[in-house]
């Protein structure tokens, strides 16, 4: 599998607006993980960075992991042509479904047909895959619940069976849940998404001190790069490839 680095905003060194896209085996079309309404606007306006991505579909592949105001605006953004399938949790699902009646106006644009990753109530952890995603295994670890009432957010395991390469996807470690740290056994790249342009202290001294070969941190600006990278830790640019 591959990973690339989308940014919402063209150019090097732009802050980070930008969300990954998975890419199975034998060119197969491409997954938003977390989209952003930044790289959905950017999406819509250049044919040839969907053609690059995988994304030049007549379906367009979301997994959500939380519903927070970026996811919202993604969607929006996603809703003209293409048809909208969309893996979240009943949790957050439920969230989209009383933000302004999110999901009844996307309807009116587009079919969205959503597919339910089974973590809810007791059940934490689920395994699930993804339409046209042959040989790539999901697996869903609910978090702590989100600020203001909204449900917990996920983390995500991502796994080749072909290759055997894996991956995991955070939102933030403040959130992670108990059965977090049996995804990143054995991962080949931690990817973590931050919602502030400044890099936390406390999450930055987790993410280095993390036996992972490749670690991941979307968010922060230009600045803060060689920091980071002091710590073993690489901020995207747009483009960036890593292969699992």
């Amino acid at each position: 599998m591959k990973l690339v680095a989308l940014n919402g905003h063209a150019g090097r060194h732009s802050p980070w607006r930008g969300a990954l896209v998975l890419v199975g085996e034998h060119d197969a079309p491409g997954v938003l993980l977390d989209p952003t309404g930044a790289l959905a606007a950017r999406l819509d306006a250049d044919p040839m960075l969907c053609q690059r991505a995988g994304l030049d579909t007549r379906v367009h592949t979301v997994v959500l992991t939380a519903a927070r105001i970026d996811q919202v605006a993604a969607l929006i953004g996603l809703r003209h042509g293409a048809t909208i399938d969309l893996y979240t949790t009943p949790a957050i699902f439920e969230d989209l479904s009383s933000s302004g009646a999110v999901l009844p106006e996307l309807q009116r644009h587009c079919d969205v047909h959503w597919r339910m990753v089974p973590v809810a109530g007791d059940q934490a952890r689920a395994g699930f895959q993804v339409n046209g995603q042959a040989g790539l295994q999901f697996t869903a670890v609910a978090g702590r619940a989100e600020p203001h009432g909204r449900g917990p957010a996920i983390a995500l395991g991502l796994e080749d069976s072909h290759s055997g390469g894996r991956a995991v996807w955070l939102r933030s470690r403040h959130r992670l849940g108990f059965g977090t740290g049996a995804l990143l056994e054995g991962a080949g790249l931690v990817v973590v998404e931050q919602d502030e342009l400044e890099p936390d202290p406390g999450l930055v001294a987790w993410l280095a001190g993390l036996a992972v070969p490749r670690k991941l941190l979307l968010g922060g600006t230009p600045d803060t790069d060689g920091q980071l990278a002091c710590l073993g830790i690489e901020q995207p640019h747009d483009g960036l490839e890593i292969q699992l």
